[in-house]
């Protein structure tokens, strides 16, 4: 994980919303192989929020999702393509909270490519 977190340090603009999910809500907790503590650790560690999931009863699973775009909507700077927009896109928010993406292609380069 630690490398995941660090490709996202890497190519993500700063401000990004980082999110870790840890699976297998469903199982006890001496048979997981990490312990909430550590996922929630690890989490703080790189300003991710932090939830558990299990697939297999269905607990949790739309939370990271809401709560993710929650924050989105609820962030000024994302919502108008500051933090978070992405190179050679421009975002702009219409009064009814949706967000249009605007592709700007590339200039080309000379020859054959």
């Amino acid at each position: 994980m630690e490398y995941w977190f660090k490709e996202v340090e890497k190519y993500a603009p700063p401000g990004a919303i980082k999110c870790l999910v840890g699976s297998k809500l469903d199982k006890s907790t001496s048979s997981r192989i990490v312990r909430t503590e550590e996922g929630r650790a690890l989490a703080d560690r790189y300003g991710a929020s932090f939830y558990e999931v299990s697939s297999k009863t269905r607990e949790n699973v739309k939370e990271p999702f809401v709560d993710t775009v929650t924050r989105i909507v609820e962030t000024p700077e994302l919502m108008n393509g500051g933090v978070g927009a992405r190179r050679g896109t421009t975002a702009t928010a219409t009064s009814s909270a949706v967000v249009t993406l605007n592709q700007r292609t590339p200039p080309k380069k000379g020859g054959c490519c």
